[in-house]
Protein backbone atom coordinates (compact mmCIF):
# COMPACT_ATOMS: atom_id res chain seq x y z
CA UNK A 1 0.00 0.00 0.00
CA UNK A 2 1.58 2.79 -0.98
CA UNK A 3 1.01 6.32 1.05
CA UNK A 4 -1.36 8.00 -1.14
CA UNK A 5 -3.73 5.38 -0.93
CA UNK A 6 -4.16 6.00 3.02
CA UNK A 7 -6.48 8.55 4.23
CA UNK A 8 -5.49 12.41 5.20
CA UNK A 9 -5.50 12.87 8.49
CA UNK A 10 -8.56 13.97 10.13
CA UNK A 11 -6.55 17.67 11.53
CA UNK A 12 -5.62 18.17 8.03
CA UNK A 13 -8.09 20.08 7.00
CA UNK A 14 -11.36 22.42 8.43
CA UNK A 15 -14.54 21.36 7.37
CA UNK A 16 -15.26 18.63 9.67
CA UNK A 17 -18.45 18.40 12.43
CA UNK A 18 -15.90 19.55 15.28
CA UNK A 19 -14.34 22.35 13.67
CA UNK A 20 -15.73 26.17 14.81
CA UNK A 21 -16.06 28.90 12.07
CA UNK A 22 -12.60 30.30 13.08
CA UNK A 23 -10.88 27.71 12.18
CA UNK A 24 -7.75 27.88 9.85
CA UNK A 25 -5.68 25.34 7.71
CA UNK A 26 -3.38 25.32 4.76
CA UNK A 27 -6.19 24.85 2.57
CA UNK A 28 -7.22 28.72 2.82
CA UNK A 29 -5.78 31.43 1.31
CA UNK A 30 -4.93 34.86 2.93
CA UNK A 31 -8.09 36.35 1.81
CA UNK A 32 -10.35 33.73 3.63
CA UNK A 33 -7.82 33.91 6.65
CA UNK A 34 -7.85 38.12 6.59
CA UNK A 35 -11.93 37.72 7.18
CA UNK A 36 -11.50 35.82 10.37
CA UNK A 37 -10.99 37.79 13.60
CA UNK A 38 -7.01 37.25 14.88
CA UNK A 39 -7.42 36.96 17.93
CA UNK A 40 -10.21 33.80 17.76
CA UNK A 41 -8.63 31.99 14.79
CA UNK A 42 -7.17 28.13 16.05
CA UNK A 43 -5.18 26.35 13.51
CA UNK A 44 -7.08 22.75 12.56
CA UNK A 45 -4.93 20.72 14.36
CA UNK A 46 -5.51 23.03 17.67
CA UNK A 47 -9.14 22.18 16.92
CA UNK A 48 -8.92 18.59 16.34
CA UNK A 49 -6.70 18.47 19.83
CA UNK A 50 -9.28 20.41 21.64
CA UNK A 51 -12.31 19.59 20.25
CA UNK A 52 -12.04 16.21 18.81
CA UNK A 53 -9.78 14.33 21.12
CA UNK A 54 -10.10 16.00 24.68
CA UNK A 55 -14.23 17.16 23.75
CA UNK A 56 -13.14 20.06 25.85
CA UNK A 57 -17.20 21.02 27.08
CA UNK A 58 -16.29 24.66 28.58
CA UNK A 59 -14.55 26.86 31.27
CA UNK A 60 -16.09 26.20 34.05
CA UNK A 61 -15.76 23.32 36.42
CA UNK A 62 -19.13 22.23 36.74
CA UNK A 63 -19.64 21.54 32.96
CA UNK A 64 -18.10 18.22 33.43
CA UNK A 65 -19.35 16.86 30.59
CA UNK A 66 -19.48 13.18 30.03
CA UNK A 67 -16.70 9.90 29.77
CA UNK A 68 -15.13 10.07 27.03
CA UNK A 69 -14.82 6.37 25.69
CA UNK A 70 -11.81 7.15 23.32
CA UNK A 71 -9.66 7.98 25.96
CA UNK A 72 -10.72 5.33 28.67
CA UNK A 73 -10.20 2.76 26.11
CA UNK A 74 -6.87 3.99 25.39
CA UNK A 75 -6.00 4.16 28.84
CA UNK A 76 -7.13 1.16 29.75
CA UNK A 77 -4.85 -0.29 26.79
CA UNK A 78 -1.70 1.79 28.47
CA UNK A 79 -1.78 -0.17 31.63
CA UNK A 80 -2.04 -3.61 29.87
CA UNK A 81 0.94 -3.11 28.10
CA UNK A 82 2.66 -1.80 31.10
CA UNK A 83 1.42 -4.85 33.06
CA UNK A 84 2.62 -6.85 30.23
CA UNK A 85 6.19 -5.12 30.21
CA UNK A 86 7.25 -5.46 34.13
CA UNK A 87 5.39 -8.78 35.20
CA UNK A 88 8.25 -10.78 34.31
CA UNK A 89 10.80 -8.38 35.78
CA UNK A 90 13.21 -5.97 35.05
CA UNK A 91 15.60 -7.52 32.90
CA UNK A 92 12.84 -8.34 30.58
CA UNK A 93 11.97 -4.49 31.01
CA UNK A 94 15.54 -3.70 30.11
CA UNK A 95 15.72 -5.35 26.91
CA UNK A 96 12.42 -3.29 25.78
CA UNK A 97 13.91 -0.18 27.23
CA UNK A 98 16.45 -0.18 24.40
CA UNK A 99 14.11 0.46 21.73
CA UNK A 100 11.71 2.90 23.53
CA UNK A 101 14.61 5.20 24.29
CA UNK A 102 16.12 5.32 21.07
CA UNK A 103 13.35 5.09 18.62
CA UNK A 104 12.01 8.59 19.92
CA UNK A 105 15.45 10.15 18.70
CA UNK A 106 15.13 8.58 15.52
CA UNK A 107 11.17 10.55 14.62
CA UNK A 108 12.37 13.82 16.39
CA UNK A 109 15.70 14.02 13.87
CA UNK A 110 13.41 13.72 10.67
CA UNK A 111 10.87 16.18 12.56
CA UNK A 112 13.77 18.74 13.64
CA UNK A 113 15.26 18.88 10.02
CA UNK A 114 11.47 19.53 8.48
CA UNK A 115 10.33 21.66 11.06
CA UNK A 116 13.47 24.02 10.67
CA UNK A 117 13.12 24.46 7.19
CA UNK A 118 8.81 25.42 7.73
CA UNK A 119 8.21 29.56 6.30
CA UNK A 120 8.40 31.63 10.05
CA UNK A 121 10.17 29.10 11.89
CA UNK A 122 13.15 31.52 12.25
CA UNK A 123 10.49 33.99 14.60
CA UNK A 124 9.66 30.94 16.80
CA UNK A 125 13.59 30.29 16.92
CA UNK A 126 14.38 33.81 17.63
CA UNK A 127 11.89 33.74 20.41
CA UNK A 128 12.59 30.34 21.92
CA UNK A 129 16.34 31.67 22.40
CA UNK A 130 15.91 35.37 22.91
CA UNK A 131 16.06 35.71 26.86
CA UNK A 132 13.26 38.01 28.57
CA UNK A 133 14.90 39.08 32.08
CA UNK A 134 12.17 40.60 33.45
CA UNK A 135 10.22 37.26 33.65
CA UNK A 136 13.07 36.21 36.28
CA UNK A 137 11.03 39.07 38.68
CA UNK A 138 7.63 36.65 38.34
CA UNK A 139 6.88 33.66 40.54
CA UNK A 140 5.15 31.52 37.51
CA UNK A 141 8.68 31.33 36.05
CA UNK A 142 10.79 29.68 38.64
CA UNK A 143 7.41 27.73 39.41
CA UNK A 144 7.08 26.67 35.88
CA UNK A 145 11.23 25.84 36.26
CA UNK A 146 10.82 23.65 39.17
CA UNK A 147 7.88 22.03 37.87
CA UNK A 148 9.91 21.24 34.67
CA UNK A 149 12.80 19.75 36.75
CA UNK A 150 11.07 17.74 38.74
CA UNK A 151 9.22 16.49 36.05
CA UNK A 152 12.22 16.04 33.45
CA UNK A 153 14.24 14.00 36.10
CA UNK A 154 11.27 12.23 37.87
CA UNK A 155 13.19 14.38 41.29
CA UNK A 156 11.10 12.44 44.25
CA UNK A 157 9.32 9.58 42.57
CA UNK A 158 12.11 6.61 43.51
CA UNK A 159 12.22 5.72 39.87
CA UNK A 160 16.26 5.87 39.25
CA UNK A 161 17.38 4.62 42.72
CA UNK A 162 14.88 1.90 41.95
CA UNK A 163 16.14 1.27 38.64
CA UNK A 164 19.85 2.06 39.98
CA UNK A 165 19.56 -0.99 43.27
CA UNK A 166 19.41 -3.18 40.59
CA UNK A 167 23.44 -2.72 39.70
CA UNK A 168 26.20 -4.02 41.04
CA UNK A 169 27.58 -3.28 44.58
CA UNK A 170 30.56 -1.29 42.94
CA UNK A 171 28.98 0.28 39.63
CA UNK A 172 30.34 3.96 38.80
CA UNK A 173 26.20 5.62 39.48
CA UNK A 174 28.03 8.92 39.05
CA UNK A 175 29.15 8.17 36.06
CA UNK A 176 25.49 7.18 34.82
CA UNK A 177 23.73 10.61 37.02
CA UNK A 178 26.21 12.55 35.06
CA UNK A 179 25.30 11.05 31.71
CA UNK A 180 21.40 10.94 32.38
CA UNK A 181 21.78 14.32 33.25
CA UNK A 182 23.29 15.65 30.05
CA UNK A 183 20.93 13.53 27.95
CA UNK A 184 17.91 14.38 29.62
CA UNK A 185 18.40 18.51 29.25
CA UNK A 186 19.61 17.94 25.60
CA UNK A 187 16.79 15.99 24.84
CA UNK A 188 14.28 18.53 26.20
CA UNK A 189 16.38 21.30 24.22
CA UNK A 190 15.80 19.07 21.25
CA UNK A 191 12.31 19.01 21.52
CA UNK A 192 11.94 22.47 22.61
CA UNK A 193 13.84 23.43 19.17
CA UNK A 194 11.21 21.28 17.38
CA UNK A 195 8.10 22.87 18.98
CA UNK A 196 9.35 26.64 18.89
CA UNK A 197 10.21 26.00 14.90
CA UNK A 198 6.55 24.70 14.24
CA UNK A 199 4.70 27.42 16.53
CA UNK A 200 6.75 30.59 14.29
CA UNK A 201 5.14 28.17 11.18
CA UNK A 202 1.80 28.20 12.55
CA UNK A 203 1.95 32.40 13.37
CA UNK A 204 2.97 32.56 10.03
CA UNK A 205 -0.31 30.86 8.76
CA UNK A 206 -2.56 32.67 10.87
CA UNK A 207 -0.65 35.51 11.01
CA UNK A 208 -0.41 36.19 14.36
CA UNK A 209 2.16 36.51 17.12
CA UNK A 210 4.22 33.78 18.03
CA UNK A 211 3.51 33.94 21.65
CA UNK A 212 -0.16 33.79 21.12
CA UNK A 213 -0.57 31.10 18.56
CA UNK A 214 -1.31 28.37 21.00
CA UNK A 215 -2.06 28.09 24.91
CA UNK A 216 0.94 26.54 26.40
CA UNK A 217 0.32 23.50 28.80
CA UNK A 218 1.16 20.01 28.79
CA UNK A 219 -0.98 19.40 25.36
CA UNK A 220 1.77 21.41 22.95
CA UNK A 221 3.42 18.74 22.06
CA UNK A 222 0.15 16.92 20.17
CA UNK A 223 -0.74 20.59 18.46
CA UNK A 224 2.67 21.36 17.37
CA UNK A 225 4.21 17.82 16.31
CA UNK A 226 1.04 16.95 14.04
CA UNK A 227 1.26 20.02 12.56
CA UNK A 228 4.84 19.48 10.97
CA UNK A 229 3.71 15.80 10.13
CA UNK A 230 1.35 17.27 7.55
CA UNK A 231 4.66 19.18 5.73
CA UNK A 232 5.90 15.86 5.23
CA UNK A 233 5.48 13.80 1.91
CA UNK A 234 3.40 10.37 3.21
CA UNK A 235 2.17 12.44 5.87
CA UNK A 236 -0.51 9.60 7.00
CA UNK A 237 2.45 7.12 7.45
CA UNK A 238 4.21 9.65 9.39
CA UNK A 239 1.51 10.57 11.32
CA UNK A 240 1.57 6.54 12.51
CA UNK A 241 5.11 7.15 13.24
CA UNK A 242 4.70 9.94 15.33
CA UNK A 243 1.97 8.71 17.50
CA UNK A 244 3.62 5.55 17.87
CA UNK A 245 6.76 7.78 19.59
CA UNK A 246 4.40 9.17 21.71
CA UNK A 247 3.12 5.89 22.84
CA UNK A 248 7.11 4.35 23.37
CA UNK A 249 7.74 7.56 25.29
CA UNK A 250 4.44 7.57 27.59
CA UNK A 251 4.79 3.72 28.14
CA UNK A 252 8.57 3.96 28.78
CA UNK A 253 8.04 6.98 31.67
CA UNK A 254 5.28 4.86 33.39
CA UNK A 255 6.60 1.44 33.55
CA UNK A 256 9.61 2.90 35.10
CA UNK A 257 7.54 4.86 37.65
CA UNK A 258 5.45 1.55 38.42
CA UNK A 259 8.90 -0.47 38.59
CA UNK A 260 10.11 1.88 41.73
CA UNK A 261 6.34 1.18 43.18
CA UNK A 262 6.77 -2.88 42.69
CA UNK A 263 10.63 -2.96 43.54
CA UNK A 264 9.84 -0.85 46.95
CA UNK A 265 6.92 -3.76 47.89
CA UNK A 266 9.01 -6.95 46.73
CA UNK A 267 12.22 -5.27 48.96
CA UNK A 268 9.33 -4.77 52.39
CA UNK A 269 7.76 -8.26 51.62
CA UNK A 270 10.38 -10.19 49.53
CA UNK A 271 9.29 -14.06 50.93
CA UNK A 272 5.75 -13.05 50.09
CA UNK A 273 6.43 -11.56 46.64
CA UNK A 274 10.08 -12.86 45.41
Amino acid sequence: MCSSDLPNPPWQECGNDWNSEYCVDDTMNKTEKSLLPINKTKSSVEEYWDRRVLNITGTSMSDLGGINLDLLGTLTLAWIIVYLIIYKGLHSSGKIIWFTALFPYFVMGILLIRAITLEGAVDGLLLYITPDWSKLLTSECWIDSATQIFFAYSIGTGALPALGSYNKFYHNCVKDTVITCIVNTATCLLAGTITFSILGHMAFNQGVDVKSVVNSGPGLVFVTYPEVVLKLPGGSIWALVFFFMLVTIGIDSEFCLVESLVTGMLDMWPDKLR
